[in-house]
C-alpha cells in the first residue's frame, strides 16, 4: 500500500496491524478452500502480470526477462503449485505416538497459523524473495504484512498491485516504505517475522523484535565457497560456474563467492571461465541485454572500490575490466593471486567478482574456511567420495550443493536456509509451511485413568519402590 509520510503513515500502517490482529482473533485459522482459493487468485494475478513483472525489474537493475521468468515468476508459480496440491496433506494432523508410561492416551500435533506476521523482503530478487515466503505464509493460515524493498521500487509497485488485486487487506497488505517504516513495523507486536537481508540490517530487527519477544526467522548470506577437488574436469563446469556466478550480476545470496582449487588447475579454469564468459555475453559483455545491471550507484562504486583495493593488496585481474557507470553494469572480473587477508575476502562480494584462492592439499583450506563463519551455502565439485565427505564433515553451511552449482537452492522439496551467521529458519515447500505454523502439541487421555495420578502425593513405600524401578530401567 502506497502510503503518504510522517505521522499518517505510522497511522495508517497501525490501523492495518490492527485491523488484522482483530479479524484473527475473531476468525481464527481458515480453511483449506478459503487458503486455496486465495493462492489461486494470486497464482492468476502473476500470470496476468508477467510481462508488468519483467518490465519492472527491467527499469530498477536492467534484469532480463528471461531470468525475470527463470528465478523469480517461475520459482513462485512452483511454490504455489505444490502449495495447492499438497496443503491438505500438509494441514493434516500428525499422530505421535504414545510414551509407554502412559496408556490410554493418544498424542498428535495440530498445524496452527503463528497469526499476524511481517515479511520483509530484499531488493535482489523482489519477486521471488517476497512471494515465495508469502505463499508459505498464507498456505499457513496468517495474516500477513509485507514490506518489500524500496530500492526496487517499480517490482515493489507490481508487489502492491499483485496483492491488492489478489487479497483482502485484513488478510494480507502491503507497506511500501524506507528506514522509517521499515523501523516502525518491527517494533509492532507481531506473532512471527521473516526477514530476507543483511546481517547489520538484520540485528537491528533482531533488537526491535526481541523487546516484543517476537521470534525472527532470517535469511541472510555469507561468503559462499566453491571447493573443486583436484583434478574434477573443469572443462565440465565451468559454464555452471560461471552462470552460478553471474546470475543477477552476482547480487544473489547462494551466489558462488569465491573459488578454492588445486594450484595446478588454476590456468585452465582461467582459461575456461573466460570461454564461459565469452559464450554467455560476447565480447562486449556490458552491452548485452542478457547481463543483468547492478541495482544503484552506491553499490556499483561499492563492488568498484572493493576491486580497486584488492588489487592494491596484490590481485591480479586475469582480464580487462569494465565499469560502466552510465548502465550500472560491470564486465565480470575473475581475480587471481589472491590471498585469505586480502580485503575482496573480508565481507560478502554480491556482484560480478571471483577472487580465485588455491591450495597445494585439501586439508589447508578448513581452518580459514571456519574463520569465515558458515555461509548460506557451499559449492563442492568432487567424484572422490573421501574427499567429499571429508570436506562436508569438516566445514559447515546452510545447505550444500555438489557437483552443480545452485543445485540446492532449485530442489523445492529441500528446507532452504542459513546456519548462525547466514540466518536461521528453513522454508520451500513443506518446510515453509512448517516455519510459519505454531506446531501445537495435544495428548488426550482416553479409556483407562491416567497412569500419572500413580505419582499423586502422598509418596507412599510402594511408590517409591515403584520410582526406582523405573529409574533402574530407563538408566539402561
Amino acid at each position: 500500500m502506497h502510503l503518504p509520510s510522517g505521522k499518517i503513515i505510522r497511522e495508517n500502517v497501525r490501523s492495518i496491524f490492527d485491523q488484522m490482529v482483530g479479524a484473527f482473533d475473531v476468525q481464527g485459522a481458515p480453511e483449506l478452500k478459503h487458503r486455496r482459493e486465495g493462492l489461486v487468485r494470486l497464482r492468476n494475478k502473476i500470470v496476468e502480470y508477467r510481462e508488468k513483472i519483467q518490465e519492472a525489474m527491467r527499469l530498477d537493475f536492467a534484469k532480463p526477462p528471461f531470468e525475470a521468468d527463470a528465478s523469480e515468476t517461475l520459482i513462485v508459480l512452483r511454490e504455489i503449485h505444490s502449495a495447492i496440491r499438497l496443503l491438505r496433506y500438509w494441514m493434516q494432523n500428525r499422530s505421535v505416538a504414545s510414551d509407554m508410561l502412559l496408556p490410554g492416551s493418544v498424542s498428535y500435533i495440530r498445524y496452527e497459523p503463528k497469526g499476524v506476521v511481517l515479511i520483509m523482503s530484499p531488493w535482489n530478487y523482489p519477486i521471488n524473495l517476497s512471494l515465495s515466503p508469502l505463499v508459505a505464509a498464507y498456505a499457513a493460515g496468517n495474516r500477513i504484512i509485507l514490506k518489500p524493498s524500496e530500492l526496487s521500487c517499480h517490482t515493489s509497485e507490481i508487489i502492491h498491485r499483485i496483492i491488492s488485486e489478489s487479497f483482502d487487506p485484513s488478510e494480507v497488505s502491503v507497506i511500501q516504505g524506507g528506514v522509517e517504516i521499515a523501523s516502525f513495523l518491527t517494533n509492532l507486536p507481531f506473532n512471527f517475522i521473516f526477514y530476507t537481508g543483511s546481517q547489520s540490517k538484520a540485528k537491528l530487527v533482531l533488537g526491535a523484535a526481541a523487546q516484543n519477544l517476537t521470534p525472527v526467522a532470517t535469511e541472510l548470506g555469507g561468503k559462499s565457497p566453491l571447493i573443486i577437488d583436484k583434478g574434477y574436469p573443469i572443462a565440465d563446469i565451468a559454464g555452471d560456474i560461471c552462470f552460478g556466478k553471474l546470475l543477477n550480476a552476482g547480487q544473489t545470496c547462494v551466489a558462488p563467492d569465491f573459488v578454492l582449487l588445486h594450484k595446478s588447475q588454476e590456468d585452465e579454469f582461467i582459461q575456461l571461465w573466460k570461454q564461459a564468459v565469452n559464450k554467455f555475453y560476447g565480447k562486449n559483455v556490458c552491452d548485452n541485454e542478457d547481463y543483468c545491471g547492478i541495482i544503484n550507484e552506491d553499490h556499483f562504486n561499492r563492488l568498484k572500490i572493493l576491486t580497486e583495493l584488492a588489487i592494491q593488496e596484490g590481485a591480479l585481474a586475469c582480464d580487462h575490466m569494465e565499469f560502466d557507470i552510465t548502465n550500472r553494469k560491470i564486465r565480470p572480473v575473475l581475480l587471481k593471486n589472491v590471498t585469505w587477508q586480502n580485503p575482496v575476502m573480508q565481507e560478502e562480494i554480491f556482484g560480478p567478482l571471483m577472487p580465485i584462492l588455491c591450495y597445494e592439499s585439501i586439508d589447508e583450506i578448513f581452518a580459514p574456511l571456519r574463520v569465515l563463519g558458515r555461509p548460506l551455502t557451499q559449492y563442492i565439485y568432487s567424484r572422490d567420495g573421501a574427499n567429499l565427505k571429508k570436506i562436508l564433515d569438516r566445514t559447515r553451511a546452510g545447505g550444500v550443493s555438489v557437483n552443480q552449482c545452485l543445485l540446492n537452492y532449485c530442489e523445492n522439496n529441500l528446507p532452504f536456509g542459513g546456519d548462525h551467521q547466514s540466518g536461521h529458519g528453513r522454508y520451500h515447500g513443506y518446510s515453509g509451511f512448517i516455519e510459519f505454523s505454531h506446531q501445537r502439541s495435544v495428548a488426550r487421555q482416553r479409556w483407562i485413568p491416567s497412569s500419572i495420578r500413580l505419582f499423586h502425593p502422598p509418596y507412599q513405600r510402594w511408590k517409591k519402590k515403584m520410582m526406582n524401578l523405573l529409574m533402574r530401567f530407563f538408566a539402561k
